[in-house]
């Protein structure tokens, strides 16, 4: 009985200790830091991306000044622009009061006659709409559309992934190139998202994220090594002493 209960307290301690496991799929952060092509003035928010199955990343989009909120100005801009290699199931999860985002859709013809574009950072394939009432999508500050923004695209029948399969990183996680298969992509200039924004004075804005970086899962100090290290030969040296006192006892 003694063993099994050392044995048990062993293996708890090592869950403890050892790195949890690995998620479905990788994460990822790019900033909303842009309000035009040449200086980072931001950052004005956060998109997040969570590749939370084989065929689906979901995407939270936060922004960091709690009076700003998206808007549709025309223009041409939109509350929220990005680029997907394909034309892939988008699903919005409703999660503030006062949202009214919806699926803009998809349009692969960013050359010619682009549904989607936002001025200075260019076209993009795929919308999130805002600020519709019965049908009909409103313009102007009053009709803003609180954060944060969720949704998840899902490619039916196959995989999809943020980056793209054999992408590179680097040491910082920093995305260098971006690699194959169905993915997100950034335009033509660069930009991975634009988002359309309103403050609490009802001035609006443009804001756009160009870099990506994926989160690597942190590496222990080799002084929490130390202190695991110690941890698992007190443990060893605990069984050693009973196995030992349980021979005795029966001698």
């Amino acid at each position: 009985m003694k063993k099994y209960l050392i044995g048990a307290i062993a293996a708890a301690g090592m869950a403890m200790a050892l790195p949890a496991a690995a998620a479905i799929g990788d994460t990822y952060t790019s900033l909303l830091e842009y309000k035009n092509l040449t200086t980072a003035t931001g950052p004005y928010g956060l998109v997040s991306l969570e590749e939370i199955a084989a065929d689906s990343v979901q995407v939270t989009v936060t922004l960091y000044d709690p009076e700003v909120g998206f808007l549709n100005t025309g223009g041409p801009h939109d509350p929220f622009l990005f680029n997907l290699t394909g034309n892939y199931q988008v699903t919005l999860e409703p999660n503030a009061v006062g949202q009214t985002f919806f699926n803009g859709g998809y349009d692969a013809n960013t050359v010619t006659a682009p549904n989607f574009a936002a001025t200075p950072f260019g076209n993009f394939t795929n919308k999130i709409g805002c600020c519709d009432s019965a049908g009909h999508e409103f313009n102007g500050a009053s009709h803003m559309s609180p954060p944060p923004l969720i949704f998840t695209v899902k490619n039916l029948g196959g995989n999809l992934t943020f980056a793209g399969v054999d992408a590179t990183f680097d040491t910082d996680g920093r995305l260098l190139t971006q690699g194959t298969g169905p993915r997100f992509l950034s335009n033509g200039g660069g930009w991975w998202f634009t988002a359309d924004l309103v403050n609490s004075s009802g001035a609006t804005f443009n804001v756009a994220a160009r870099d990506a970086f994926r989160d690597v899962p942190s590496v222990p100090e080799p002084a929490t090594w130390a202190m695991m290290l110690m941890g698992f030969g007190g443990m060893g040296a605990l069984l050693r002493r009973n196995r030992r006192q349980a021979r005795m006892a029966f001698a």
